[in-house]
């Protein structure tokens, strides 16, 4: 959620989206950081990952930390824990919540604040790295973390899928009842994704900006496919090592994962990047 664009301000003839930066106003909104606070939770995905790569102990710096969903897990098992974001409403909300830890009001694209090798792994939670407003901030950000991160160092990010089109509702273990709820819901959220998703060059392309529709076309977001994010975090310092859909345990075609969670870990110094 650090560093990032709101509105489109029109498309380009290759039909992406001219951003400005103005997302700062969305994650700032006191709205949305109550939205935010409401969300208590970790994913099945982010557990999985978080208890596979994780070990107690560890130095971890928690990027877009939002209102602190992600805190109590990752305070709880780290030596140390630090968490930043760029928005000063998000941070105020997690030192009013957790007063005992630590947070910063930073930029995620210069995080110079910290010295190179501070921490042994680091977590991008809820696709924040799609929300910078183009891709030479993005691909600073990316630089940053491996800086910040010692040899081997793990970093567990999430990114939106450039393919999905679908909204595949959960069905089972409900009522005939809520299965119809879900299903005009499904029908109306791809109904709203699709279009826009269609007409983008990201989705063509497999990499680009769009407008996001599920936001109510309040924020322009980065799609890709895990091709192409295999490719840019190996020239930003790392390499890849596990990919899993957000809505694990289900498991969902390539047209209805709306996003997939990446591990990848830094390379050893003297590591050649091409």
């Amino acid at each position: 959620m650090l560093q990032a664009s709101e509105t489109a301000r029109g498309l380009t003839a290759s039909g992406e989206y001219m951003t400005s930066n103005r997302n700062l106003d969305v994650f700032s909104d006191p709205a949305v950081i109550e939205h935010y606070d409401l969300q208590k939770e970790l994913q099945e995905s982010e557990r999985l990952l978080f208890q596979t790569y994780l070990k107690q102990g560890m130095s971890i710096l928690d990027i877009g930390v939002g209102a602190g969903r992600t805190t109590p897990y990752l305070s709880e098992i780290a030596g140390r824990y630090i968490g930043v974001d760029y928005s000063e409403g998000m941070i105020a909300r997690c030192r009013l919540k957790f007063p005992e830890r630590v947070f910063l009001q930073i930029d995620a694209s210069d995080m110079s604040v910290f010295p190179d090798r501070s921490f042994d792994a680091a977590v991008f939670s809820f696709n924040g790295i799609d929300c910078f407003s183009d891709d030479q901030t993005r691909n600073k950000c990316l630089l940053e973390c491996a800086r910040v991160l010692r040899p081997s160092g793990i970093l567990i990010l999430s990114s939106h899928n450039a393919r999905y089109l679908f909204f595949a509702p959960v069905l089972r273990g409900i009522s005939p009842l809520k299965k119809i709820w879900r299903l005009a819901y499904a029908i109306a959220q791809s109904c709203r994704n699709l279009p826009s998703r269609m007409v983008s060059g990201a989705f063509w392309r497999g990499e680009g900006y769009i407008r996001d529709p599920l936001s109510c076309g309040k924020s322009i977001i980065h799609a890709t496919r895990p091709e192409h994010f295999a490719r840019e975090l190996w020239q930003s310092g790392f390499t890849l090592t596990c990919i899993l859909g957000a809505q694990y345990p289900l498991k969902r075609g390539v047209f209805s994962e709306p996003w997939y969670y990446y591990v990848c870990v830094k390379h050893d110094a003297g590591h050649a990047r091409s």
